[in-house]
């Protein structure tokens, strides 16, 4: 990586780091004078670049200006209980906007301590170790938990020692100790979809895992659940200051001052991903009396049959992985090309 950076760029050295093509940090901090007050910075301007993943065609730079990332960080801090030096776990990539927002921006608004995974191969030791009070984990983290206490305790006996009053108290404290979750306020999950059987099995367990919903696009900020009023099988209702409707395909579209500056140096795609204000999210939902959003599947997966019937693939395959047999399920149009 250093052959590939620009010599009119200055390469600095943090404590530890000793090479001799650095500026070290502890020299800079002495012949530099600290800034006096707090520092001025226009909202309006560029906070950093998050590339999305890419999933069609090349990664996209989203430019989050300051307001963006601080109005939906305030946005989150008002669905929660008040929280001050918090316990964070770490473990996705930095760059990833969940991380960044809810790990990252909400230590240093909380004045909270993070916690950072050495490696996956530790994160189980590391995570019991961190006992997390505010803890996000992508769906296939919660079924990797379920899996590893189901192998030693099947669920069927579970549910059963749960029931029994003191030994089911005492039997939930243990099985969340083990997992590094023994002291949590807050438990979220998103990114992916989450299997309701997943959430109801963590309820059980004293755990009431809040699912969330956001893009990059928009700092991972639209709509979550919240705590002691989730509605599993939703990602629940849009936080305060964002507006959300639905197109005439029922795509979900939502409007907040969270929303990206724009595509870094893509200015016809930041058009394309804007209507009248907008932003399309290109999934397609559904809308309860409450609020409470639920995600349909993707627009671009509809499939038309032979019949001129649109099928939606993503509640199929839900259906599907059901099943305690089958781990992964596709479902595609026969003899059609797939997405």
């Amino acid at each position: 990586m250093r052959s590939q950076i620009p010599s009119t760029i200055k390469q600095i050295g943090f404590p530890f780091y000793r090479h001799s093509d650095t500026l070290q940090w502890d020299q800079i901090t002495a012949a530099t004078p600290p800034l006096e007050g707090p520092p001025k910075i226009d909202p309006a301007a560029l906070s950093c670049i998050v590339y999305t993943s890419g999933t069609t065609g090349q990664p996209k730079g989203v430019m989050l200006s300051f307001h963006n990332m601080s109005f939906a960080v305030d946005a989150f801090l008002k669905t929660v209980p008040p929280l001050f030096q918090e316990r964070f776990f770490s473990y996705l990539p930095l760059c990833h906007v969940a991380e960044r927002m809810l790990v990252e921006c909400g230590a240093l608004y909380t004045g909270s301590t993070i916690y950072f995974v050495e490696s996956m191969e530790k994160f189980s030791q590391n995570l019991q170790h961190t006992q997390p009070t505010i803890f996000l984990a992508v769906p296939r983290i919660w079924e990797k938990m379920k899996e590893e206490i189901t192998k030693k305790l099947p669920e069927p006996k579970l549910r059963k020692l749960l029931r029994i009053p003191l030994l089911g108290a005492f039997l939930k404290k243990s099985i969340r100790k083990k997992l590094g979750l023994s002291r949590p306020k807050l438990v979220f999950t998103g990114a992916s979809p989450i299997h309701i059987e997943v959430l109801e099995f963590f309820t059980l367990l004293g755990l009431e895992i809040q699912e969330a919903y956001g893009m990059t696009e928009n700092s991972a900020l639209s709509h979550s659940n919240r705590k002691g009023h989730c509605r599993f099988g939703t990602v629940g209702q849009a936080y305060e200051g964002v507006t959300v409707k639905l197109g005439p395909d029922k795509e979900v579209l939502v409007k907040s001052d969270a929303s990206m500056l724009g595509y870094y140096k893509e200015p016809e795609q930041t058009a394309e991903m804007f209507a009248d204000g907008f932003l399309r999210t290109g999934d397609e939902g559904h809308i309860d009396a409450d609020g409470f959003l639920t995600i349909t599947g993707r627009i671009k997966d509809q499939f038309k049959t032979s019949k001129g019937k649109y099928v939606t693939p993503a509640p199929i395959e839900a259906k599907v992985l059901t099943h305690g047999l089958v781990s992964q399920a596709c479902v595609v149009g026969w003899g059609m090309p797939a997405p």
